[in-house]
């Protein structure tokens, strides 16, 4: 991935922080473990990509992620908090499911097309 200099240390900790806590946590329920965390270059974007193994879809029975934990107070933050630090470097996010996984994938535009938002997301399945 290219440089992430524009990038506050402790933004990329709590994006890929929380990216990875939501992957190792849903991994607690599935038989068959595998995370899988990419950084590339696309089309002047840097992206990053987390995906974990699932049993069954995800966002079919909560399609706006909220916890499902019993203890609700302090848990459900992770998936805006990418969102959030996505959108404040003029990028995106999308969480989707391709091939039995649960993907997050961020998009943010490279250091020196800052000023441009991304137009879209790329769903290219590593």
């Amino acid at each position: 991935i290219d440089d992430l200099s524009d990038i506050k240390e402790t933004d990329l900790a709590s994006l890929i922080g929380n990216m990875l806590d939501n992957a190792v946590e849903a991994e607690e329920n599935v038989s068959d473990k595998r995370i899988e965390l990419h950084f590339f270059n696309k089309n002047d974007n840097r992206i990053i990509i987390c995906k974990n193994n699932i049993e069954k879809s995800v966002l079919t029975e909560n399609r706006e992620l909220k916890t499902s934990k019993k203890q609700k107070i302090g848990h459900g933050f992770g998936h805006q908090i990418i969102k959030d630090i996505a959108e404040k470097y003029n990028g995106l996010s999308d969480f989707f499911e391709d091939n039995g996984m649960f993907c997050v994938q961020i998009v943010l535009p490279k250091k020196q097309n800052n000023d441009n938002k991304v137009n879209h997301v790329i769903n290219d399945s590593l």
